[in-house]
């Protein structure tokens, strides 16, 4: 579905329009210029409005029934659907919400950049999964919150600045935050100790150490069988 927005995106837009410039006064009001601004002269616009939505809908999800319709929902969409819950109509309002939000972001990517573009911001899903794993909401469903996915887009978008600086080769940034994903989903399903028992069993050999002897001891069952005295102590 993401992919045929996108080329439909990208066919209503036209090869000659892919990038609109926008100027205020001009094709934009005047009024769009406020977006570019900072509030105290210290605080981006762009700030504010994300800000805002974090309060507005983590407020939502943890003190209304839609937000707790939507965790259960999450967690499991059958027992939420025989237990009364209106799931389609629940979904159908949490994807408006997210189609909304991204419709302001595009907004606010127009006043920063001065230019529209139909594919702007591809590629990024992967650091939206990464922010979001990373602040604790599970893959699974049913487990999550905003201030944590805030925490989340923090910490990743310190990282993502760090590799940056370091001028990391892109395919190896995306090689990096894949593997941050993959490795904070199995801590929060803890599989991670089953996962390295496993690679441990696998390397062992190769490393021709103690370490193979002792975990294929472990694995082996004892053939020393203990006696039972049922009889007593015989002299």
């Amino acid at each position: 579905m993401m992919v045929t927005a996108l080329g439909i995106a990208r066919l209503t837009a036209g090869q000659n329009n892919a990038v609109l410039p926008v100027y205020t006064g001009s094709n934009a009001t005047a009024d769009f210029e406020m977006l570019r601004s900072l509030v105290f002269g210290v605080i981006p616009m762009p700030g504010l409005f994300f800000l805002a939505a974090i309060l507005i809908y983590g407020a939502v999800l943890r003190f209304t029934p839609f937000g707790r319709y939507v965790y259960a929902i999450g967690g499991n969409e059958e027992a939420a659907r025989l237990s009364g819950i209106a799931a389609g109509r629940v979904k159908i309002a949490t994807y408006a919400v997210s189609g909304l939000l991204a419709g302001v972001a595009a907004v606010l990517y127009v006043a920063q950049y001065r230019q529209g573009k139909p594919d702007a911001g591809a590629g990024l899903e992967l650091d939206a999964i990464a922010a979001v794993v990373i602040g604790g909401t599970s893959l699974m469903g049913g487990r999550g919150s905003l201030i944590g996915t805030f925490c989340g887009v923090l910490i990743f978008g310190l990282l993502s600045n760090i590799l940056q600086l370091h001028n990391i080769n892109s395919n190896l940034q995306l090689v990096l935050k894949g593997m941050i994903i993959i490795g904070t989903v199995l801590v929060q399903e803890r599989n991670a100790f089953d996962l390295l028992f496993y690679l441990r069993l696998v390397f062992a050999p190769l490393w021709g150490g103690q370490a193979h002897k002792e975990t294929t001891a472990a694995k082996r069952p004892s053939k020393e069988t203990p006696s039972l005295n049922l009889g007593g102590n015989k002299k």
